[in-house]
């Protein structure tokens, strides 16, 4: 693929000599190669027969049919680089009154947000969350006080920082969820407690 590779072993074996790159040679990759008698005198060491008669300078571009390539290597497949992040899709009140957030992948639960990166307001009033439990790509917020049925619920994230964070909502890629609010989905928070005032 016209890069220089060096040859790190001869083999002669009969009448055949083996070259060992020092990069092994993949399937489909372009192969030249040329050879100069080391002296234009007779040499001890060269490309020759048992009589000491040396094999002349020469390029296998001089072969009708090249350097034939039978490798069977291929090149190893690069790794994704996860740069997506997770987006929520739904929000809901459980019938034991806690949040449950849904998004669009896994949410890594060995690094979560603390529990004051959302706010939660219910009919209109500010209440703490106590705890965040994450399982795959459910988030639960578990506020002080349960919702109740028929109470309307809004929620808010804020990232810790615009960089990476350690701790935030984010996949097991690093990538952090943007700033969100439930009012941006179509249908809210759907409230979905069974409690009763």
């Amino acid at each position: 693929d016209g890069e220089t590779v060096a040859i790190q072993d001869v083999i002669i074996v009969g009448d055949k000599v083996t070259l060992v790159p020092v990069k092994p040679i993949e399937k489909d990759q372009i192969v030249e190669l040329s050879y100069s008698d080391p002296e234009v005198e007779d040499d001890a060491n060269a490309l020759q027969d048992a009589a000491g008669n040396d094999v002349k300078d020469f390029t296998t571009n001089e072969l009708a049919d090249g350097v034939v390539n039978g490798s069977e290597l291929v090149k190893p497949t690069e790794p994704e680089v996860d740069t997506t992040a997770p987006t929520l899709e739904s929000a809901k009140v459980t019938e034991t009154g806690r949040v449950e957030l849904e998004f669009s992948e896994a949410i890594d639960a060995n690094h979560p947000p603390k529990a004051e990166d959302f706010t939660l307001t219910v009919d209109g009033e500010t209440v703490a969350i106590q705890d965040v439990i994450i399982v795959g790509d459910k988030v639960t917020l578990v506020p002080v006080k349960p919702i109740e049925k028929d109470q309307i619920v809004e929620l808010s994230y804020s990232d810790p920082e615009v960089e990476d964070d350690a701790n935030a909502l984010q996949d097991a890629a690093g990538n952090d969820v943007k700033d969100f609010t439930t009012n941006e989905l179509a249908d809210g928070v759907v409230n979905g407690s069974e409690l009763v005032k």
